[in-house]
């Protein structure tokens, strides 16, 4: 029972962190600002297989990997599926 409730909590507690750090993000700055700027490559349009790469690899580890933990997470600690009975 009290395992339940840690998890409940835990899940609670992030997706309360997200739901306040999705409005902060979006609010408009105090004072005006210009984006950085980006070196450009050395030779354009080439090299786009890396950076192709590093965007996959990028979107994997940040998006996909972790909404991945927080599923089995709850399934295993919330709803207690695939754990065997003891």
């Amino acid at each position: 029972m009290i395992g339940r409730l840690v998890w409940a909590v835990l899940f609670g507690a992030i997706f309360a962190w997200e739901g306040i750090g999705l409005p902060i993000m979006r609010r408009r700055p105090a004072r005006p600002w210009s984006p950085a700027r980006r070196p450009t490559p050395a030779r354009p349009g080439k090299g786009w297989a890396a950076a192709f790469a590093r965007q996959v690899l990028g979107t994997a580890l940040g998006g996909y990997v972790p909404l991945m933990a927080v599923a089995v997470g709850y399934y295993r600690g919330v709803a207690r599926l695939g754990i065997p009975a003891s």
